[in-house]
Order: structure tokens, then C-alpha cells, then sequence
């Protein structure tokens, strides 16, 4: 199956509440789940973000700010 994940707000420098609960979560489904195909939509080019994603996760870049809101 393949699952969108929207991790625009899980890899802010600045994490509050809802950017950890994101990041956490998306590192538990990541960790647990290896069957599915996982599509990680930020913000933030793959670059800049400082983790390490598992073989069934695609980072998606969108560079559209309007697209978030």
C-alpha cells in the first residue's frame, strides 16, 4: 500500500508540540511498518533534514507555501 505523510511540520529546527508529535510519529511508522511504500511531503529539501529514512520512505519536496495552507 502506498501512504502520504504530510511532514510539513515534523523537521522544524524550532520543534514545539505538534512538530514532535509529527516527527515521532512518522519515526514509529517508519520503524515498525517495512511492508508499505511511505511518500514524506515537506517543506524542507531532503538535504537540510537531519534524519535517516528507512528504504520505503520517498522524500517529496514542495516548494509551494500556499500548497500548505
Amino acid at each position: 500500500m502506498k501512504i502520504g505523510f504530510d511532514a510539513s511540520r515534523a523537521f522544524h529546527e524550532e520543534a514545539t508540540g505538534t512538530e514532535n508529535y509529527s516527527q515521532q510519529l512518522l519515526h514509529e511508522m517508519l520503524s515498525i511498518d517495512t511492508e508499505n511504500e511511505y511518500y514524506v511531503y515537506t517543506r524542507i529539501p531532503r538535504e537540510k533534514i537531519k534524519y535517516k529514512f528507512s528504504q520505503n520512505a520517498k522524500v517529496v519536496f514542495i516548494n509551494q507555501p500556499y500548497l500548505w495552507t
